[in-house]
């Protein structure tokens, strides 16, 4: 799943535990998307969710 904001594409993540935040920033994403805070939401979830990843490709 994903959804659109502006400025890019935020995809659902690969970690489930991630899953309560992704559905908070989808859930206000028509209300906060062009504000600079949403925006840097968005890139401490992208960052979470990617060194999940990291993390578990080095195990």
């Amino acid at each position: 799943m994903y959804f659109e904001t502006k400025h890019k594409t935020v995809f659902s993540p690969r970690n489930n535990q991630l899953e309560p935040f992704y559905s908070a920033l989808e859930k206000y994403a028509p209300v906060l998307g062009d504000s600079r805070v949403f925006e840097d939401l968005i890139e401490v979830y992208e960052t979470l969710d990617s060194q999940e990843q990291d993390d578990a490709a080095r195990n």
